[in-house]
């Protein structure tokens, strides 16, 4: 009988631990995971660490390398995860014994004038005992939360490298619509002097300058338009350049590039290990947790453990010495429900974490869909508007060919030249939107820009 008390103060930690909160590392979103994608590619690319590569252009490849290092939101994603591997160092630095020195002076007068001075010099070691794995658990939550940070850092590059290459392709596609346009306005002109040779010896009518002056003037009318959203669009690549706007015209490449294969896919469940954004969800799905069990901790008892030594007197040498060791048990007794309703508001944080990482991960699945589905349904529209083309070119040379003859008036003429140069520029401007819905493909698929994906010790 005489053993009990000590069998039953073994036995209360055994009892609080089970009071404790067990942390799942590992979660997944809780959504049906696709065996793949509705669309199989039949020629794969190789995947490129720098996804712009694929698209074999030295200019964009020198455009974003400079910008990863010159782009301000950039710099503030690095500055952000600094201040997060800050508080996790300081999160980590709780759990171990901290030393505090003391150095005191004070003088002391009685009703006789005579003084009393007193000094004092010492120190004190405090120490809390984790007992409930609260402090721990403080520390995990904070690693992740910089994890989570260093991914956010990796996710706005990748945006930032998307962004800046679309730029880029839009300045292209202005180039080529300025320059072909400017080559239509020429035909046009020729075929105006045409007909007003035609006039002048009376194998045309009025009707058919003005038809023709009027078509040429609608041609003229689009240049502002291209001048004006190609300086627009030179504002925008210089202000993600980390540059300021007004600067001149960019060198670029003359043509807008082939798209090459689609690249290797996997399947939908490696979006969670290939984007950043969702590596973050998971984290902070993770770190959430984590608190959960730090609120759990912090309604169970406390141990802290602790000494203090010094010496107090006149000269500090001789004088009193004194050290002591203490232990100190803490345990909330009455708090009104305060830490009860702080793991309940945690437990609801991470049932909030869980539904954004699960609706994050289905986006990004949706994301990934809609743009194989549009690459599939614009090559088939360029296809089409490439055989229009050839279409419009004979059909424009045999009315020429009639009207000459005096087979026909203009209007066939001027139906079919308009007809040609509005598919010529409807074709560069599809060609460049299936260049920036591949630049989509490569963000939704995600990959690692930044050396080691921006890791911890980058700016730790």
């Amino acid at each position: 009988m005489s053993h009990r008390p000590i069998y039953f103060v073994f036995l209360i930690p055994i009892f609080f631990f089970g009071c404790t909160h067990a942390v799942k590392e590992e979660m997944n979103p809780p959504v049906e995971m696709a065996a793949a994608y509705s669309v199989a590619p039949i020629d794969k690319d190789k995947n490129y660490d720098k996804w712009w590569l694929a698209l074999d252009d030295p200019y964009l490849d020198s455009f974003i390398t400079k910008a990863l290092g010159n782009n301000f939101t950039l710099k503030q994603a690095y500055s952000r995860l600094e201040q997060a591997n800050a508080f996790r160092r300081k999160e980590a630095a709780a759990y171990k014994p901290s030393i505090t020195g003391e150095l005191s002076g004070s003088a002391r007068w009685d009703e006789d004038s005579n003084r009393t001075v007193s000094k004092g010099l010492g120190a004190s070691l405090s120490w809390e005992i984790d007992l409930w794995k609260k402090l721990s658990s403080a520390e995990r939550a904070a690693f992740l939360e910089s994890g989570a940070t260093a991914d956010d850092v990796a996710d706005t590059a990748l945006l930032l490298s998307s962004q800046l290459a679309d730029t880029y392709f839009q300045i292209i596609e202005q180039r080529r619509l300025f320059d072909v346009l400017s080559q239509q306005i020429e035909v046009s002109r020729n075929y105006l002097h045409l007909i007003k040779l035609r006039f002048s010896l009376g194998d045309a009518s009025l009707v058919d300058i003005y038809q023709q002056r009027q078509q040429l003037a609608s041609l003229r009318a689009q240049l502002p338009s291209i001048t004006s959203l190609s300086a627009t669009l030179h504002n925008r690549f210089h202000l993600l350049s980390g540059l300021s706007p007004g600067r001149a015209e960019i060198e670029s490449g003359k043509v807008l590039p082939e798209i090459p294969a689609l690249p290797e896919l996997g399947v939908p469940a490696d979006l969670l290990t290939r984007r950043p954004d969702l590596r973050a969800r998971h984290k902070k799905l993770i770190a959430a947790d984590y608190r959960v069990a730090t609120a759990v901790a912090d309604r169970l008892p406390g141990l802290r453990i602790g000494a203090t030594a010094g010496v107090q007197g006149a000269s500090l040498s001789s004088d009193y010495r004194f050290h002591s060791i203490f232990a100190e048990v803490m345990a909330p007794i009455v708090d009104w429900g305060r830490r009860k309703a702080e793991v309940r508001r945690r437990k609801a944080m991470v049932e909030e974490e869980l539904s954004r990482y699960a609706s994050a991960y289905l986006t990004a699945m949706e994301e990934v869909e809609n743009a194989l589905s549009r690459e599939k349904g614009k090559k088939e529209l360029i296809r089409h508007i490439e055989e229009q083309l050839l279409m419009a070119e004979e059909s424009l040379r045999e009315t020429r060919n009639r009207y000459m003859n005096g087979l026909s008036d203009y209007l066939p003429v001027m139906t079919a030249l308009q007809t040609k140069q509005r598919l010529e520029l409807k074709l560069i401007s599809e060609k460049r939107s299936i260049i920036s819905n591949r630049i989509l493909l490569y963000r939704a698929l995600g990959g690692s820009l930044l050396s080691d994906d921006t890791t911890l010790e980058r700016k730790g």
